[in-house]
């Protein structure tokens, strides 16, 4: 029997270099190991910018240009109810009518109430303070299901972002 899945959002996403993917990934496995949270396995490697209204296409939102601030990796961040791994400087998020707020950085997984057991993990990780300069922005598909305790997803590109040189 196929899973049907009931609840469809688009987002404009910044996707790291694979050896930046690889390291979220591991940090998110060390979390579940942690916790034994199923949700720190649950969501892709990439940082969401902002939801796109409906479910059809992402051709009417203003991308940013070719070139974009590096960006560093920071300490986790808690918001309503799920944990991210901090970066900075991101451009303003958009609306937050989505599954999680946008706009703050990797989504690690959920938080639960109390939760205090991931403070100075990132850190202990090595890769806070990483600073990333080269993206991939694209349009994710996140479908959800069961409350958001099931997903699945798919990455399609648009267009790859450089740093920009800094100006002396």
């Amino acid at each position: 029997m196929e899973t049907v899945f009931n609840d469809i959002a688009l987002g404009l996403a910044l996707v790291p270099p694979g050896n930046i993917a690889k390291e979220i990934a591991e940090l998110r496995t060390s979390l579940f190991r942690r916790t034994l949270d199923t949700s720190f396995r649950r969501f892709p490697e990439l940082i969401v910018l902002t939801w796109l209204p409906g479910t059809d296409s992402a051709d009417n939102y203003p991308f940013p240009a070719g070139r974009f601030p590096s960006v560093s990796l920071g300490d986790f961040i808690h918001r309503d109810g799920f944990l991210f791994l901090g970066a900075s400087p991101l451009p303003p998020s958009g609306p937050a009518e989505g599954p999680f707020p946008p706009g703050y950085g990797f989504l690690l997984g959920e938080t639960p109430d109390g939760f205090g057991g991931a403070a100075g993990f990132a850190a202990m990780s090595g890769i806070s303070g990483k600073t990333v300069r080269s993206w991939t922005l694209a349009v994710l598909r996140l479908e959800l299901r069961d409350r958001g305790r099931t997903s699945r997803w798919s990455i399609h590109p648009l267009r790859r972002l450089k740093a920009r040189q800094a100006v002396l």
